[in-house]
């Protein structure tokens, strides 16, 4: 296998092959940080961790983002100061303390996927209202069609075209100086649940990053016949929100699978497609929204997920409250997952 070799072997179930083509490109000089960052994907923590301690294999940006992620696998209490550098955290504790002593705003950043806001949201505004502190988000407009409605309510926060401090520097102030931890915040009316209702979400779309989004979404094949098998056994009324294709979902219309986009409308109105449900979902935005509700679901883990879920899982947090892990025990095959899934959804386990 050459060094300009597909990546081909990445997309399957052979770790051993995955390993091995990601080891071949961590010989080079600097390591180019995707790599870095798959290795970590794949369990290749040693060999990265080793890889840091030598002289310019990375780049100090990337050796700070592998760090990061790995103080995040170490379940580090504050794992952001791997991030920041000293200047800066000087910079935002002084501009949080005079938040706090003198009542100013603090403009803040966030990017990301939707997912990624919800998850800093979580953090934030539980801190901001214990303080009375006000947080002037910057966001793009497409997060701001989002996120509006189901901020409106919010007084601690605001939309605004400022930008700010970055919102990873703002989330490690908070970590290392206040007990805040997430917290459920999005108020709805409802608190029932629906016997019969499922809501479901098999596909990530990975802005940029498409390694990232087929390890942490379910095949089709697999999701097509999960559907069958739990039809036959509960009368669901089911709506799946994944992007799939249309030759997809010509198929689970068929099954009669209800389809919502899950580009259309904002954050409230999935909120209220949710709220009476049971749902089941990836490591996606929707796992997000509910632990920011405050509402029961089943997240499906890939075997090497994602850091974040051990910092989100800490004791307290509105993640371990709300949201049960699945996590996959064998890298690519998901069919064990599904069948624990199954025996929650039909209540032997």
């Amino acid at each position: 296998m050459t060094i300009n070799h597909s990546c081909w072997p990445l997309f399957g179930d052979d770790l051993e092959m995955a390993r091995d083509w990601i080891k071949l490109r961590l010989n080079s000089t600097p390591i180019d940080v995707r790599i870095g960052h798959q290795a970590l994907s794949l369990g290749l923590i040693e060999e990265v961790i080793e890889l840091l301690g030598e002289t310019n294999r990375f780049t100090e940006l990337a050796a700070a983002q592998l760090n990061f992620r790995i103080a995040r696998l170490n379940n580090e209490h504050n794992p952001y100061d791997k991030l920041l550098t000293k200047i800066i955290k000087e910079q935002v504790s002084k501009i949080i303390n005079e938040a706090l002593v003198l009542s100013k705003p603090i403009n803040v950043a966030i990017n990301g996927g939707i997912g990624d806001h919800l998850e800093a949201l979580s953090l934030i505004i539980p801190w901001a209202e214990s303080n009375q502190v006000t947080v002037n988000i910057h966001i793009n407009q497409q997060r701001n069609s989002q996120l509006s409605a189901i901020l409106r309510n919010y007084s601690c926060i605001n939309i605004e075209g400022t930008n700010g401090i970055p919102i990873l520097a703002l989330r490690g102030w908070i970590k290392g100086n206040a007990d805040n931890t997430y917290e459920s915040w999005i108020k709805l009316n409802s608190k029932s649940m629906a016997s019969n209702k499922l809501v479901c979400c098999w596909k990530a779309e990975g802005s940029g990053d498409k390694f990232s989004a087929y390890c942490r979404s379910v095949p089709f094949k697999l999701v097509y016949k999960f559907y069958e098998f739990i039809l036959s056994k509960r009368d669901y009324t089911i709506q799946d929100i994944s992007n799939w294709n249309q030759w997809e979902r010509t198929k689970l219309m068929h099954l009669g699978i209800n389809l919502l986009n899950p580009n259309a409308g904002n954050l409230l109105d999935l909120a209220q497609v949710v709220e009476n449900a049971e749902v089941v979902t990836i490591d996606t935005a929707l796992a997000h929204l509910c632990a920011a509700m405050g509402h029961r679901a089943i997240v499906l883990l890939p075997k090497f997920a994602d850091e974040r879920w051990i910092e989100l899982n800490n004791k307290g947090s509105s993640y371990s409250t709300h949201l049960t892990l699945l996590r996959n025990q064998v890298f690519g095959n998901w069919k064990p997952c599904i069948g624990t899934l199954i025996q929650i959804l039909l209540g032997k386990c």
